[in-house]
């Protein structure tokens, strides 16, 4: 009987709880917007307008329509006008006395694409 094992009780650790270090976590702040002039509100003019006119938003053939233009001359060529005739670029402007500026105050020249190209 000596390769009998004899009972030993076993003894038990306690068991600790587990803990997580404490993190600090980050409370979002409310972001400070600037203020972009709204669609007919009167507010300060660009550099080299002159004052007096209005901010107002529009719509104009810039990059995004002569991609668009450039896809569906590739893929649909009879849609091809579409995006002329409703554009798919929009800016702020700055309207004085029928002459337009945009927001760095340079002129917008009256054109058939409405781009100073």
């Amino acid at each position: 009987m000596e390769n009998e094992k004899k009972d030993i009780p076993m003894t038990a650790e306690p068991v600790k709880a587990a803990t997580t270090p404490a993190v600090a976590t980050a409370v979002p702040q409310p972001a400070q917007a600037t203020p972009m002039p709204q669609a007919g509100v009167v507010a300060h003019c660009p550099p080299g307008a002159p004052p007096g006119g209005t901010y107002t938003t529009e719509s104009y053939i810039g990059m995004s329509t002569l991609i668009t233009i450039l896809i569906l001359a590739i893929i649909f060529w009879p849609a091809l006008f579409g995006p002329l005739c409703c554009p798919c670029d929009q800016r702020q402007v700055y309207i004085v006395n029928g002459q337009k500026f945009d927001t760095a105050g340079r002129m917008i020249l009256p054109g058939a694409c409405g781009c100073n190209c």
